[in-house]
């Protein structure tokens, strides 16, 4: 639908360099956000003065919290206030978000990151410790079924070769009535996902293409990434509305919102989140 008249208004604010006053929904406290840089791609930018989050991570706590609020019996509008008999699995062991779950008090958390194998040496294998880091591969990970009452991922499907593999595994961990919440780059006037590399069948080696060069979506495509400062991090797919139907196929639920509020630091466009239930 068309923004809020207000939205509109402090959009152009931050674009022009404004500062913007938020309640950030990752620790729940009064923050300052002033560095959106007069982007127009909002969503990854904007760091709050208290959490050190961005737009989108904001997005997803407010998401991972509304999601939260059924299994604990009472209403959540920030990461701060999980905790009780929740098992948390976050894909990401660095950064805002996970700075605040590690201090909670839940029942069971764990952080992750994919970390590539050394080019010389066995392949790493899922719930290896590297440096304290714990390595999983979304695609198999090493929990027990039925483990995690919520998962949490943000722009980390697009990186995995076979991503409904990995969501296929997602579905194994979480416990019924469950939830994985994640963002993805989502292209809603796009049908099919936008395959922009791939893991061949036949040799293992990785192929570039098609993309979608009518979109100057052109392969190979890398994201940055704070594992691989220097390379960044291949993306392998873009996802259209595609991806809804697979999930569902699999037994999810999908709940999929347009998030925007000025006064939790949520602007621009893309701000896109989705919570798949587990049913």
């Amino acid at each position: 639908g068309e923004k809020h008249g207000l939205t509109l208004l402090v959009e152009q604010r931050v674009r022009a360099g404004e500062p913007l006053k938020i309640l950030d929904p990752v620790d729940c406290r009064n923050a300052t956000v002033s560095d959106w840089k007069g982007l127009s791609w909002l969503r990854d930018e904007g760091t709050s003065s208290s959490s050190g989050s961005r737009c989108r991570q904001r997005q997803l706590a407010l998401a991972a919290a509304h999601a939260a609020s059924p299994m604990m019996r009472r209403p959540a509008s920030c990461l701060t206030q999980l905790g009780g008999d929740l098992s948390v699995w976050n894909t990401e062991a660095a950064g805002p978000i996970h700075n605040v779950l590690s201090r909670l008090p839940l029942r069971y958390y764990v952080a992750s990151e994919f970390l590539p194998s050394p080019p010389e040496g066995p392949e790493r294998k899922s719930g290896e410790l590297v440096n304290g880091v714990r390595h999983e591969d979304l695609q198999q990970t090493s929990f027990p079924d039925a483990t995690f009452d919520l998962v949490l991922s943000t722009e980390v499907l697009e990186h995995v070769p076979d991503p409904y593999k990995a969501h296929r595994e997602v579905l194994r961990v979480l416990r019924p009535g469950g939830a994985h919440v994640f963002t993805v780059p989502f292209i809603e006037t796009v049908v099919p996902d936008v395959v922009m590399s791939r893991r061949s069948e036949h040799t293992g080696r990785i192929v570039h293409g098609p993309g979608l060069p009518a979109q100057g979506l052109v392969a190979p495509m890398y994201h940055g990434d704070p594992v691989r400062p220097k390379t960044g991090v291949l993306v392998f797919t873009l996802f259209g509305q595609e991806m809804v139907t697979k999930l569902c196929a699999l037994g999810y639920d999908v709940d999929m919102r347009k998030l925007e509020n000025p006064n939790l630091g949520i602007l621009g466009p893309g701000a896109v989140v989705f919570t798949a239930w587990k049913v």
